[in-house]
């Protein structure tokens, strides 16, 4: 037999039944195995002695054709690996590990940014029906912070207690966000005591009160895990920041006051864990709202 033609169906056939049974470390089922034997099974294919001791313009032709065909194949399971590693299903130590961080970082970038669009120049120009196009895009901002907060604690594998308070703080976020950015459009168009009344007084704290909920929540599942570098500290500081500024410009001051006290006396608590992220962040927050009540009075 001329073992330089394509494989065939015999040979391809027992190739994929070693590469569906064996892993590479006797165990059988696993796609990391499975991608390690099909790297194996797929060397350089073996060229047969000629009389001359050099293979044949034909066979040197089939020669070309499987070298082809084996790198074509060589790449496709190197692509299926770099996905399977990307992808791969992680157990609950490695999500707690990983990706629990990770989420609270994007949670954290994404407060930040999103609670100061109102600094956005002229909210983006006129929009349709007498709204501004920064309204529309406020439509996103319950979404942008909440989704990766959930993410963080179904990572963090916490407790249903945890899920109780943070689901009220979801309903307390979307439901003050959502009154906050009506009476806001509809002040921009028409100002008035009842615009203001829902913008920047029940808007404001229902609001708030729910941003509070989703730390806390946070907060009970930062308890005993590794403590942060210094971008998680820079970002704890931008949160508490953006926390004091929305204060003094929704007019919550006292209430988002108690709000840092408490979060400064829980992360010192818990100094040395994650969670003394908190004081390091609300702190400075402290001290703004102090100095906004004492040049208010």
């Amino acid at each position: 037999m001329d073992l330089t033609l394509p494989l065939t169906a015999s040979s391809r056939l027992c190739r994929a039944e070693a590469f569906r049974r064996y892993d590479g470390s006797g165990r059988s089922g696993t796609p990391t195995g499975r991608i390690h034997t099909a790297l194996a099974l797929l060397g350089k294919p073996r060229r047969p002695d000629a009389r001359n001791g050099l293979p044949s313009p034909g066979e040197q032709s089939g020669v070309n054709l499987s070298k082809r065909k084996v790198g074509h194949m060589r790449a496709a399971v190197f692509s299926i690996s770099a996905i399977h590693r990307i992808f791969r299903p992680r157990g609950p130590s490695e999500r707690a590990r990983v990706v629990f961080p990770r989420a609270l970082g994007f949670t954290a970038l994404a407060y930040v940014i999103c609670h100061h669009l109102g600094l956005l120049p002229s909210g983006l120009g006129a929009g349709p029906s007498g709204t501004r196009w920064a309204d529309w895009l406020d439509l996103l901002v319950p979404w942008l912070v909440l989704v990766p907060a959930a993410v963080a604690l179904f990572a963090a594998q916490v407790a249903p207690q945890v899920w109780a308070v943070f689901g009220a703080g979801v309903i307390a976020y979307a439901s003050g966000h959502g009154i906050h950015l009506a009476g806001n459009s509809v002040g921009n168009v028409n100002p008035g005591a009842t615009a203001h009344l829902w913008d920047e007084q029940v808007g404001h704290y229902v609001w708030f009160a729910g941003v509070a909920l989703v730390l806390t929540a946070l907060a009970l599942a930062m308890v005993e895990r590794p403590r942060s570098n210094p971008f998680g500290h820079a970002l704890a500081i931008a949160a508490g920041l953006t926390w004091a500024t929305n204060a003094i410009g929704g007019g919550t001051v006292l209430f988002s006051l108690g709000v840092a006290l408490a979060a400064v006396a829980f992360g010192w608590r818990h100094r040395g864990e994650l969670a003394e992220i908190l004081w390091v962040g609300y702190l400075p927050a402290v001290v703004v709202l102090v100095v906004a009540l004492v040049m208010a009075a």
